[in-house]
């Protein structure tokens, strides 16, 4: 029960923050991931001490490359991507880019790890591309104009 509230305390923190950067002042998001990325590592690395954990520098090669593959790509990559769409983008839309995540990683285990892709995967993911879809991309041509027309909207 617990890991279950962290996770809808996680969305309800990423939701929040979605709306807010929209609203404050506009910040360079280099800065802004370097700020965020700095206080969650101390913030990782306090939870690991109070766990007991061991704290130890990887030696092997394949973890340095994971980690560096996760720390340009995986988080700053994929931040400053959904900085644009969020800066271009409603913040209720561009909150449907995550719904997209398990169905890149379902084609990426399937291409790296070999991983079978079932009828109901097929089936899933349609359903939700189709969500995305009629959630986020299709707009009318009503809403499309007004934002074209309020500068104000953007940063």
């Amino acid at each position: 029960m617990l890991s279950v509230l962290a996770a809808l305390g996680s969305a309800l923190c990423f939701a929040q923050a979605a709306v807010l950067v929209r609203r404050l002042p506009p910040v360079h998001p280099v800065t802004m991931n370097a700020v965020g990325m700095a206080v969650a590592a101390v913030a990782l690395l306090a939870g690991a001490m109070l766990a007991g954990e061991s704290l130890v520098v990887p030696e092997q090669g394949a973890t340095w490359a994971a980690v560096v593959y996760l720390v340009t790509f995986g988080s700053m990559g994929v931040f400053l991507l959904y900085l644009f769409v969020l800066r271009n983008w409603a913040a209720s839309r561009a909150a449907y880019s995550f719904v997209l995540i398990p169905i890149v990683t379902v084609a990426l285990s399937a291409w790296l790890d070999d991983e079978p892709i079932g009828a109901e995967l097929l089936v899933g993911g349609a359903l939700v591309l189709g969500g995305v879809y009629v959630g986020a991309l299709k707009v009318s041509a009503d809403a499309s104009m007004a934002a074209s027309e309020d500068p104000e909207s953007r940063w």
